[in-house]
């Protein structure tokens, strides 16, 4: 990771720094837009390459499903990736 960017997910999400896909970002960037009543976050994220099971969110047809009704549903594989005790 670039210095400022390793610093900064560290100091706002250290538990997600310490995993094997937070070490591999290296830059990124999203904008927020408003459309009518909707919102969109488009976003580009530049990475070193890891291994689909590193990934906190399933990769292809076997994605999860996100089930729910609060105003935004997300569905990851396992919590333990992103907390640093499901990756050392």
């Amino acid at each position: 990771m670039t210095r400022s960017f390793d610093c900064a997910l560290e100091a706002r999400s250290p538990e997600v720094a310490r995993t094997v896909w937070g070490r591999s970002l290296r830059e990124g960037a999203a904008v927020l837009v408003v459309r009518g009543d909707r919102i969109a976050l488009p976003f580009k994220v530049n990475a070193d390459p890891v291994e689909p099971s590193d990934l906190p969110i399933a990769t292809g047809a076997g994605a999860p499903q996100a089930n729910g009704s609060g105003p935004v549903v997300a569905a990851v594989r396992s919590a333990d990736q992103v907390r640093p005790n499901g990756h050392p």
